[in-house]
């Protein structure tokens, strides 16, 4: 949802980028993270999977840092959505839609 509503401003609709990221910089930044957290943790599943003939099972938990991965993923979440849910809220003010604002600077 942040995305879809950071998409409308005014900013980013100008390519104002570095104006966008003091303002974003939590939710951005954490976005990133958050994707990388994930896509190593699937590419641990996937290197396991290989490694057990094709098979998961039960035998994912046995991979160290397959468990590593997947418990700073979940525990990261709360942190995420946080930022998240602040970068939407500060999305609300007029001012990031209101193009006069944004010429006087």
């Amino acid at each position: 949802m942040f995305f879809v509503l950071l998409w409308n401003t005014f900013p980013l609709r100008k390519g104002m980028l570095s104006e966008l990221f003091k303002y974003f910089k939590n939710p951005i930044l954490a976005s990133f993270v958050f994707l990388a957290i994930h896509i190593l943790e699937r590419i641990t599943r996937l290197m396991a999977y290989f490694n057990y003939d094709n098979r998961l099972d039960t035998k994912i938990w046995d991979e160290d840092l397959y468990r590593l991965f997947y418990y700073i993923k979940y525990l990261s979440y709360p942190f995420f959505y946080g930022f998240l849910i602040d970068g939407t809220m500060k999305l609300a003010l007029p001012k990031f839609y209101n193009p006069e604002y944004w010429m006087e600077k």
